[in-house]
Formats: structure tokens, C-alpha cells, sequence
């Protein structure tokens, strides 16, 4: 009696795991090209925000997007807070939720709330990192130069 019992519970488990998994939707694919707003098609880098929003690290620009559309950030020479560099190739967020961004022309430092783009030089001249930690007491390491560097912010 007891043997029909098992095989009973395990015929029903097995039987109501099979029906959920008929009742699941296969995964919906889309892609995202420029004429959907990217400023570029090759992507460096792609990062997901704490917010959930997705930034990807291109040959032209930063990008943005929110689900729906993209903003692109872009140098401008006559805007102080605006980013250095065009070709992006590395993308870190903090816990602060602070975009650190790395490319050819230097290291910059995206405050998402302000919009605003901070820029670290050392001694003048602009750093550029392709990896980047996080300690638990907030500050954020880096590699340039063969050396690896610390912020304390």
C-alpha cells in the first residue's frame, strides 16, 4: 500500500511539473541596431544599472537605454561636464550607483542624477583602466599603467 502511495505522489508531481512547463511561452528575441536609436553598432561593453537600465559602451558615444529609447552621451568640447571620449570601452557602476566609464581620452565618472561626467586625470594627464573593484568601504580600484590605483571617494 504504501509503494502505491509513492508512486501515486510521484506520478501527480511529475505530471503537474510537466503541464507547467508546457504552459510557459518560449523567450521573446529582439535586436536593437542604430536605426532604433544606438549611436553605434559595435558594442564594447554592456552594463544593467541597479535601476535596471541598460548602458552599453560603443565606438560613438555612451549609450542609454530605458526600455524604450536610447540617449546617447557624446563629447562636446565646450561642455565641462560633458564626456570625454567617443570610443567607451569599459563600464562600472558603484555603490552609489555611479557610472565610472573608461576610454582612449581618459577615466570619467557619470553622476546619473545630474547628468554630469567628472573627470580623473593624474597629475594632468587622463587615466584609462580596463578593470575595475569595489572594497566594501566604498572605495573603487582601478589598473592604469601597470599600477592599480585607488579612489576614496
Amino acid at each position: 500500500l504504501r509503494t502505491n502511495k509513492t508512486y501515486f505522489l510521484l506520478l501527480t508531481l511529475l505530471l503537474l511539473g510537466t503541464c507547467r512547463l508546457a504552459s510557459q511561452t518560449p523567450a521573446t528575441v529582439s535586436f536593437l541596431t542604430v536605426n532604433d536609436g544606438l549611436s553605434q553598432g559595435m558594442i564594447l561593453n554592456i552594463l544593467q544599472s541597479r535601476h535596471g537600465f541598460i548602458w552599453m559602451a560603443t565606438k560613438d558615444g555612451l549609450n542609454h537605454f530605458d526600455g524604450t529609447r536610447f540617449e546617447v552621451f557624446s563629447p562636446d568640447p565646450f561642455a565641462p561636464f560633458a564626456i570625454r571620449g567617443s570610443e567607451v570601452r569599459e563600464l562600472f557602476e558603484d555603490r552609489r550607483g555611479w557610472i565610472w566609464v573608461s576610454h582612449p581620452e581618459g577615466l570619467d565618472v557619470l553622476e546619473p542624477a545630474s547628468g554630469r561626467f567628472f573627470h580623473l586625470k593624474n597629475k594632468g594627464n587622463p587615466l584609462f583602466t580596463e578593470h575595475f573593484a569595489e572594497t566594501p568601504d566604498g572605495s573603487v580600484w582601478f589598473t592604469y599603467d601597470n599600477k592599480v590605483w585607488k579612489v576614496s571617494i
